[in-house]
């Protein structure tokens, strides 16, 4: 859902589609489905993968990149690991 207007976003088999609704009343009252772009669909744990910018004038989506390596890297002890690599000087 759209914060800077009556308009819902979703993904389709096709990508990204958005619909916008005008008040008739009580009610919102759906217009036609616009297709917006096409992107490779990714979910990352139970979140969303695309976000609507505050100014309402930009899209993050985020997508997989077709040619790049899979793989899971597992940091144990992450947060020794970050004080190595950003040093607070304490």
């Amino acid at each position: 859902w759209d914060p800077g207007g009556p308009r819902l976003l979703y993904w389709s088999e096709a990508g990204m589609m958005s619909v916008a609704f005008e008040r008739g009343g009580d009610t919102l009252v759906p217009g036609q489905a616009e297709f917006l772009f096409s992107a490779a669909r990714v979910l990352i744990g139970v979140t969303r993968s695309y976000d609507i910018h505050p100014t309402d004038q930009r899209l993050l989506v985020v997508t997989a990149d077709p040619g790049a390596e899979s793989r899971l890297q597992v940091v144990l002890n992450w947060f020794e690991e970050l004080k190595r690599l950003v040093p607070t000087g304490q």
